[in-house]
């Protein structure tokens, strides 16, 4: 049974700014990067990241402010 108020698995996949070069260093070759403002996440966004995540073997997502 899943816990209904657990931490979504995503949430390990956020990254401060100070943590980044480490985290980095982890990941699987080739890098996908990519960025862009998602504040309302639609269909066209979803389509969009899954096709850059497709093109390498890790994706990394900088989400503008």
């Amino acid at each position: 049974m899943v816990d209904a108020w657990s931490v979504p698995d995503f949430e390990s996949k956020i990254c401060p700014p100070e943590a980044l070069a480490a985290r980095l260093a982890l990941l699987p070759r080739p890098l996908v990067f990519t960025n862009g403002c998602f504040d309302i996440l639609h269909r066209g966004h979803v389509t969009y990241l899954a096709q850059a995540r497709s093109a390498g073997a890790a994706l990394v997502l900088a989400l503008n402010t």
